[in-house]
């Protein structure tokens, strides 16, 4: 696969994906025909999409996929992660 990316609730999580080189050029021409959501790509790579079901194997609460963008959100998560 070029981008093993996780898919929750028919959602793909951009942020937690992981890319590989040969993403670049797919990336590239996406960009150049302003194109900017990151998945507006993925129809021109090989594409591997790791499950809810998958990740709560190892996540059992999905908190990797978190969104902690100001310290309020991670006070937040800090209080439900008892």
């Amino acid at each position: 696969a070029d981008v093993v990316v996780p898919r929750i609730d028919g959602r793909y999580e951009p942020l937690h994906a992981r890319y590989s080189r040969r993403c670049l050029p797919a990336v590239n021409q996406a960009l150049t025909g302003g194109a900017c959501p990151v998945p507006s790509f993925f129809d021109a790579v090989r594409v591997l999409e790791i499950s809810r079901r998958e990740l709560a194997a190892v996540d059992p609460a999905l908190d990797s996929l978190s969104n902690l963008n100001t310290l309020g959100d991670w006070n937040d998560f800090l209080r439900g992660a008892d």
